[in-house]
């Protein structure tokens, strides 16, 4: 590793996807799972938490004496305090929409019962059921975050 070169630690569970490769041309990565407890020397300059970090892995990203940088990859890193001087950044608005589609994809699927008719299906049986109809409905939005907006 060069001196110029940071180390980079990927804290994730499987693999951490085809993209890491451009990152592995420009620094030095380490891949631990989050699952497992954190080694003893860990020394990275920036770190990707993939999901929220236990108390083990908490307190060894607080304590890394070179960490500089965090980056989450979720909306919100909330429960996890770090020392002052460490960027820590977010994946904020980079999914918004695509999870926007997905929660009403999943609101008008539950409210027209897919998994029952899925299921009715699978078993050659067709059995009327009620199901509520979307005409006319209201649809309230919890949470003012960017998804929501979305």
């Amino acid at each position: 590793m060069s001196p110029a070169e940071p180390r980079v630690a990927l804290l994730c569970d499987g693999g951490p996807g085809g993209s890491i490769d451009a990152v592995r041309d420009r620094a030095t990565v380490e891949l631990h799972s989050l699952r497992d407890a954190p080694p003893d020397a860990f020394d990275a300059e920036v770190a990707y938490l993939a999901e929220a970090p236990g108390p083990a892995w908490a307190a060894a990203l607080a304590s890394a004496t070179r960490l500089r940088w965090v980056h989450w990859g979720g909306v919100g890193i909330d429960g996890v305090l770090f020392p002052g001087g460490i960027v820590v950044t977010t994946s904020r608005g980079v999914l918004d929409r695509a999870m926007a589609e997905y929660a009403a994809m999943l609101t008008l699927a539950a409210t027209r019962g897919l998994w029952q008719t899925r299921e009715q299906q699978s078993r050659r049986v067709w059995s009327p059921r009620p199901t509520r109809r979307l005409a006319d409905s209201t649809v309230a939005i919890i949470g003012a975050g960017s998804i929501g907006r979305a």
